[in-house]
């Protein structure tokens, strides 16, 4: 065989290994997602955090006492992203006064998510958040007029969600 018989075949095996051992993203993988939540520069100590996607999944996570949530196994894309506080205020759960309540309070079955629930389930754990209330514009709450948006990747990411009057 000559030389340039042989170079036609280990040429293309050369490029194959060459281009094509690389490894390709998913573009479907799951995201991990953490950070703080604010409120006019101060720490939302209670409450949750959803984010909504275009397919209509919804990810709701416990906001801590330190203002801070943090989540794994969340689709990627783009998201509505919406911060409820009165599942923190002691007055509110009271009274059924916080978003999708009807009127009453939930029992611990529809806290959980049980058919006929009138609130979103919580996270185990979550619980409303750790802390105290922080009253925050209710816009922040209904998935329709809230102005928050974020870009959700594969991997790890942190989304810091500053929220104003």
């Amino acid at each position: 065989m000559t030389l340039k018989g042989q170079l036609l075949l280990v040429l293309p095996l050369g490029l194959v290994l060459v281009f094509g051992c690389g490894t390709t993203k998913n573009p479907n993988a799951p995201a991990s997602v953490s950070g703080k939540v604010t409120y006019n520069g101060n720490p939302v100590t209670g409450g949750t955090i959803t984010f909504h996607s275009k397919e209509g999944r919804a990810s709701t996570i416990g906001i801590n006492a330190e203002g801070s949530y943090s989540t794994s196994d969340i689709p990627v894309g783009e998201m509505v992203v919406t911060v409820e506080t009165e599942s923190a205020n002691p007055s509110a759960t009271k009274m059924g006064n916080y978003p999708g309540a009807k009127g009453k309070a939930p029992t611990t079955g529809e806290r959980e998510g049980n058919k006929g629930a009138m609130m979103s389930p919580r996270p185990p754990g979550a619980g409303g958040g750790g802390g105290g209330y922080v009253k925050i514009p209710a816009k922040y709450a209904d998935k329709d007029k809230s102005t928050l948006r974020e870009t959700l990747s594969p991997g790890t990411q942190v989304k810091d969600i500053n929220l104003t009057d």
